[in-house]
């Protein structure tokens, strides 16, 4: 699950460290890629 969740992890890093943007297709996959992790577990 942990290896699952490195992209999500870098995306929210990279916006809280370098001021990158997730626009909304970007949080909406941020979502359905928390949603997608839940499932697994």
């Amino acid at each position: 699950v942990i290896i699952d969740s490195q992209p999500l992890t870098v995306a929210i890093l990279a916006s809280l460290l370098f001021g990158e943007t997730i626009d909304g297709v970007g949080a909406a996959g941020l979502v359905l890629g928390v949603i997608g992790l839940l499932l697994l577990e």
